[in-house]
């Protein structure tokens, strides 16, 4: 009994072993975690300029997430509309 479920388990684990993360599941997680730093600065930063240049770049970061999505229409709008406006104002 122990040796059979041994193997099960050993069967499983074999199974779901993590792999090595291509190349753009890499650079995906470089750019989620970018991303998600610059969000956490908007809200943290007491400066509003240093909050307005940390919004650009979560906007860019969202941008980089479409593009690799291959939307590139909606990358191109998010840069253009709001990274513009937000660097107007700025």
């Amino acid at each position: 009994m122990y040796e059979t479920l041994r193997a099960l388990v050993n069967d499983l684990v074999s199974q779901t072993a993590p792999t090595q993360p291509s190349i753009m599941q890499a650079i995906f997680m470089a750019v989620a975690v970018f991303t998600a730093v610059m969000a956490l600065m908007v809200g943290i930063t007491r400066n509003l300029f240093h909050s307005s240049l940390c919004l650009v770049g979560t906007l860019f970061g969202v941008a980089g997430i479409y593009f690799m999505l291959e939307a590139e229409f909606v990358g191109i709008s998010q840069v253009l509309v709001y990274i513009g406006a937000i660097s107007t104002l700025i």
